[in-house]
């Protein structure tokens, strides 16, 4: 005998609201029955079954549109298309994750280190989104007015994902200097080049080559130190050009 259920009694027993059923009913995943004589809208076995399979679907975060959809596949191969592109899914809902996660790990980090008073919130926030948009610093800026291009060694120290803290510690100093000298410093564009000796380094002012190094002879935990100090003298150096262009952009 095809037992039939309240909706009432499913509310209960799936833990969901009656009204959350009715809107299932609206967009055609569910179907009641209207009891005669008690005029109660009530659920078959078949439709109790599908509701278990829109609770399954809709807790592993599939649309009620994907939900639709896979509801009506009898084919395994079919459901597994939809299955991997929503892996993919949130694949990328992971990484979106981790780097605001990584933003705020930054702005935290260069708040302690510099002063909570001496910041502005806001604006370090909206740096951070900037230069985390991807791999860090390493990504493309348009009209780039300080730049440092690096050889294949120094990429572990620059690249997050190998642990490498230069970057953090670039924010850093820029934030610093930006207090000390009361002037905003633009972001930094930081670049790999295959063509330069493992562990050469430039440092650009728009095009034009202001320092040129090597860390070839220094201890790793130094090699670190050293970019950041000859990036820190660029800037005070050449502060003035730095100023014409950043208003210049």
């Amino acid at each position: 005998m095809n037992k039939l259920i309240k909706i009432s009694e499913a509310s209960k027993k799936y833990n969901i609201s009656a009204r959350t059923l009715r809107y299932y009913e609206e967009v055609g995943l569910l179907k009641s029955i209207r009891n005669k004589e008690s005029n109660y809208r009530m659920y078959d076995q078949y439709n109790m079954k599908k509701l278990e399979q829109i609770l399954l679907f809709r807790n592993m975060q599939f649309s009620l549109q994907e939900i639709s959809v896979l509801l009506t596949y009898k084919d395994n191969e079919k459901m597994m298309k939809i299955f991997l592109q929503k892996l993919k899914e949130i694949n990328e809902s992971i990484e979106q994750l981790t780097n605001f996660k990584d933003i705020l790990n930054s702005v935290i980090k260069i708040s302690k280190e510099i002063g909570i008073e001496n910041i502005n919130i806001c604006n370090l926030l909206r740096e951070q989104i900037y230069i985390n948009k991807k791999n860090e610093g390493m990504i493309y800026m348009k009209n780039s007015i300080i730049t440092v291009e690096f050889g294949t060694g120094i990429v572990p120290m620059v690249d997050p994902n190998q642990n490498g803290t230069v970057i953090d510690r670039i924010k850093s100093m820029r934030s610093l200097i930006e207090n000390r000298m009361s002037k905003q410093i633009p972001l930094i564009r930081l670049k790999d080049n295959e063509e330069m000796k493992e562990f050469q380094y430039r440092i650009f002012i728009k095009d034009r080559v202001v320092f040129d190094g090597c860390l070839s002879n220094i201890g790793y935990g130094s090699k670190e130190d050293e970019i950041i100090r000859d990036i820190e003298n660029v800037i005070i150096k050449n502060i003035s050009e730095i100023d014409e262009s950043s208003c210049e952009d």
